[in-house]
């Protein structure tokens, strides 16, 4: 009988140290935040080829078949804006408002000029009076720039002529 008053006096122990045990565990809970701020950026994406085609100096009427789509991507809300430098052979008396743009063959040159809408009333220069936009999306966003070539230059036949103009976006 002694023996099993041990025996159960030592598993009353067991017990009452597992309970305690039990009862010293617990939890307690606690948060963090997680944090990012969004920039303001842009990006110049791409830029197809203006290409006017064929030119005929004896047609009285400019050629505007030049066209061509300019890719930008910024972030959501970031006012920005696209400007078209003067070209690599602008004349001597070229602005950065109202640029004389010319594409070069040897020593000739082929004035053209650059608009921001089809209705070629805008000049596109690489000033700051460019029109700003303000990013609507984080896709890429397409514009245009539409081309007029003036008729009547005095330029040779079979000679191609080529210019190089650059983009920049200003966020």
């Amino acid at each position: 009988m002694r023996q099993l008053s041990l025996s159960i006096a030592a598993a009353a122990l067991v017990l009452a140290a597992a309970g305690d045990a039990m009862a010293a565990t617990g939890t307690d809970t606690g948060s963090f935040e997680v944090k990012a701020t969004v920039v303001a950026k842009c990006r110049f994406k791409s830029a197809t080829d203006l290409s006017f085609g064929s030119y005929d100096p004896t047609d009285a009427t400019d050629n505007t078949s030049g066209q061509n789509d300019i890719v930008v991507k910024c972030t959501k809300g970031t006012p920005y804006t696209i400007a078209l430098d003067q070209g690599a052979n602008a004349d001597a008396g070229s602005t950065a408002a109202a640029p004389t743009r010319r594409m070069k063959s040897g020593s000739e040159y082929l004035s053209y000029s650059l608009y921001s809408d089809s209705g070629r009333s805008t000049v596109w220069g690489d000033n700051a009076n460019n029109p700003g936009m303000t990013s609507t999306t984080n896709a890429d966003t397409t514009y245009n720039a539409y081309g007029t070539l003036p008729a009547g230059q005095d330029v040779t036949a079979g000679l191609s002529f080529t210019d190089t103009v650059g983009v920049t976006v200003t966020f």
